[in-house]
């Protein structure tokens, strides 16, 4: 759960809703919970992810609904198209966007 949190807080940050130091503050809030399994998650294909992510039900094929966060309790649904999401995946999971 964590770490999805802090994909969505990433993702947002790429998509300019909310700041870098946001986004390094609540990893830190995350890392106790999150740094066992990150190693695990970041070794995963963006590509794969997606795949699972466009089987829920709330997804079509062409985009895929997300949570994201302008801020602490300001969270959206924002739909994505794969490709893009996919390109977002890949920055946090290679972990080399700003905020890492």
């Amino acid at each position: 759960m964590g770490l999805g949190i802090e994909a969505a807080v990433s993702f947002s940050r790429q998509l300019g809703f909310v700041s870098e130091t946001h986004e390094r503050t609540v990893r830190e809030i995350f890392a106790p919970l999150t740094s066992a399994a990150r190693p695990k998650i970041l070794a995963l294909a963006a590509k794969d992810v997606v795949d699972v992510m466009r089987s829920d039900k709330k997804n079509t094929s062409a985009e895929i609904s997300f949570i994201l966060t302008r801020g602490f309790g300001q969270m959206f649904k924002h739909a994505l198209p794969v490709d893009q999401a996919c390109e977002l995946l890949q920055v946090f999971l290679r972990g080399d966007d700003h905020g890492h």
